[in-house]
């Protein structure tokens, strides 16, 4: 779910050139509609849609494993007398700790763990919803006929209304699907959707129906009464909406089939107006775990805005860089500089600050920037690009390339394949004599340094509540996995140096 969020707004964002965040805009420039200006209220508000939509499905997610560990272990309760709440309670306690301590092996190890249980799964609902189909009430087949279906919401409308929140809660029965869909491609879950998933569920719905025709007073579980979807049903709403935006200003799509899917963006709408009517009965604790998360997003996204606009209005240009070069009173080191910046940076602000700090550079200079790729893994060949920055200038571009799914370079020293890439390098372009061997004598005697930046944003001028929203995201930019992590530098050979914007 939070999936088709992210990517409807993925495409609005390049298609309409209203990226909040400098130096991201990536599409075609001759297909935009317009400049960033003229679309200002409408990017703050897709992107406010978007952050509210990831939020609410984080929110619900939250609670997600809690209530689908303990709703299978108070289940146990039907065939063991003895194990009370307060049991079942602990037990789930012990089993979620033990499945979020398993996720560090790997989505792939714990898929061939829990794929034959899920099979078993399925298989077990499915048969045991063909049995109570066929032993109690096959007349529920009704109702996949329409005129039923009007016939029930004519002439009970209050009621039918209330009754659609617990469709939502059915529907949401398959939502674990699309909580790791970056892992799988678009054919097994086509495949796992159509052949498994959907028939299980609908057979298994179909049979508690059949049996509920015969056993009316079995509805009043307490537990499942009490479980709210609020947040689930909001996103089904904001999706449909970023879709239908999609379907105007990207694909530019006829109107009529524009106004058709209007109709199911007024049918979730009705499925949204019914679960609020679960407010009060436990509604709000996904909807305020939600605002939690949404104050969060906005103070990240506030705070990397900020940070991104002072370093486009401060960067180094190659006239900058040749200043530094080029300054008598600044000394040369016989080591190699190897400088970590942000993705959108040719030559990182960190060097500015470590050459006037020091009053010395490196001998060899590489500036490091990291290129996220739309696709899962990278071939090692292409991982690396290097550059010469100007002419002779013994400074050097390196464009580190990553997929979605690399998190760290911890197969091969990363150290090892930026020096010998660049070696390759010089040595296809028949130029860098010296520099060959200095790289080559920097190997043998560890005399490389690797420098990365520890950034504090600061208000120059701003009121109280700026300054708490800044001060907040320099919280969350030190819980976030930083460079040294990602590109595993060695400890005795990194320099970490913290530096103040005030913007």
């Amino acid at each position: 779910m939070a999936g088709g969020t992210f990517a409807t707004y993925a495409l609005i964002s390049r298609f309409m050139d209203i990226s909040l965040m400098p130096g991201h805009q990536v599409g075609d420039r001759e297909q935009r509609k317009a400049s960033a200006k003229r679309y200002s209220i409408m990017k703050h508000f897709l992107l406010f849609l978007m952050i509210l939509g990831v939020s609410m499905v984080i929110g619900d997610g939250i609670l997600t494993p809690c209530i689908s560990v303990i709703s299978a272990v108070t289940g146990i309760e039907y065939a063991s007398v003895s194990l009370t709440d307060s049991y079942a309670m602990w037990i789930s306690v012990v089993i979620l700790a033990v499945l979020f301590q398993m996720q560090r092996f790997g989505t792939g190890k714990l898929g061939n763990i829990f794929a034959p249980i899920l099979l078993a799964w399925f298989f077990s609902i499915a048969s045991i919803g063909v049995f109570n189909l066929v032993k109690y009430d096959p007349g529920v087949l009704q109702a996949f006929n329409p005129r039923c279906i009007w016939v029930y919401l004519s002439k009970n409308p209050k009621n039918a209304w209330k009754s659609l929140a617990g469709i939502v809660l059915c529907l949401t029965g398959s939502e674990a699907l699309f909580a790791d869909l970056g892992h799988f491609n678009i054919q097994s879950i086509q495949l796992s959707t159509c052949v498994v998933l959907l028939p299980s569920i609908v057979l298994a719905y179909l049979g508690q129906g059949s049996y509920l025709r015969k056993h009316i007073k079995d509805v009043n579980d307490v537990f499942y009464l009490s479980i709210p979807r609020l947040a689930v049903s909001f996103v089904f709403l904001i999706t449909s909406v970023m879709f239908m935006v999609v379907m105007v200003v990207v694909w530019k799509t006829h109107m009529i089939w524009v106004v058709l899917y209007g109709t199911i963006v007024i049918v979730e709408l009705l499925f949204f107006t019914s679960v609020m009517s679960k407010m009060l009965v436990g509604a709000c604790l996904p909807l305020s775990l939600a605002l939690a998360m949404l104050f969060i997003m906005l103070v990240w996204t506030y705070g990397r805005r900020k940070r991104l606009m002072h370093e486009l209005n401060n960067k180094i240009n190659v006239e900058g860089l040749l200043e530094i070069l080029n300054n008598s009173r600044i000394a040369r080191l016989q080591v190699i500089g190897i400088f970590y910046g942000e993705d959108d940076q040719e030559i990182p602000l960190i060097f500015r600050h470590y050459a006037s700090s020091l009053m010395a550079i490196p001998s060899i200079l590489i500036f490091i920037s990291h290129k996220p790729l739309p696709v899962r893994y990278v071939p090692l060949e292409r991982q690396l690009s290097f550059r010469r920055i100007y002419l002779d200038q013994p400074a050097f571009h390196c464009d580190v390339n990553s997929g979605y799914l690399e998190t760290r370079m911890d197969e091969n020293c990363f150290e090892e394949i930026v020096i010998n890439g660049l070696i390759e390098f010089l040595e296809q372009h028949g130029e860098g004599e010296e520099e060959v061997a200095c790289l080559y004598k920097a190997m043998v005697d560890g005399d490389i340094t690797h420098v990365t930046g520890e950034v504090e944003i600061i208000a120059s001028q701003g009121s109280k509540l700026e300054n708490a929203i800044l001060v907040s995201y320099n919280w969350l930019n030190r819980c976030f996995r930083q460079q040294r992590q990602i590109y595993q530098i060695p400890h005795r050979r990194h320099l970490s140096m913290r530096v103040t914007y005030e913007v």
